[in-house]
């Protein structure tokens, strides 16, 4: 094997999985071919090949558009970074085509209270209510940002430093 990794990288090919390629993989946005790839690596379920998924925001992107956000009190420096940030990885999630069209621009946290226990495992949700508030996004999408990266280390095998 090692003499395998000293040739792929002689020839300027990547053979392992480190702490760089995860925040890149974070930089993902929504739509991107990358983005759904990542996004199946992070769900236990087997059936992606019967089943349409969508990559859904988890909070509404139109809740964070920065007009939206700016009419409803916020400062402007925290609309623009909410905005900028709506389709990155970590505020999105699978859906099923009917559960996407279920939970449309719901609000995240009033769509959370009609969701089971085992939501928060199966889409990497952080239990804080308190990130489930729309003021809090930022503190939202550090700690899914976190949950991401623990389970794209369990799936991927041990970062490289």
């Amino acid at each position: 094997m090692a003499a395998i990794e000293t040739e792929m990288a002689d020839l300027g090919k990547v053979t392992g999985f480190n702490e760089e390629m995860i925040e890149n993989v974070l930089e993902y946005t929504k739509g991107g071919s990358r983005t759904f790839l990542t996004l199946t690596l992070l769900y236990d379920q087997i059936d992606f090949g019967s089943i349409q998924y969508h990559q859904d925001h988890i909070f509404p992107s139109s809740l964070l558009d920065e007009d939206y956000l700016l009419d409803n009190g916020f400062d402007r420096d925290k609309a623009k970074a909410f905005d900028a940030q709506a389709d990155r990885l970590a505020n999105l999630q699978l859906l099923t085509g009917r559960e996407n069209e279920a939970k449309q621009d719901t609000p995240f946290e009033e769509w959370l209270e009609s969701q089971d226990e085992s939501f928060y495992d199966r889409h990497l949700i952080p239990t804080d209510p308190e990130t489930h508030r729309i003021e809090n996004f930022d503190s939202f999408l550090e700690q899914r940002s976190e949950l991401i990266r623990d389970e794209l280390q369990s799936v991927l095998g041990p970062v490289e430093h």
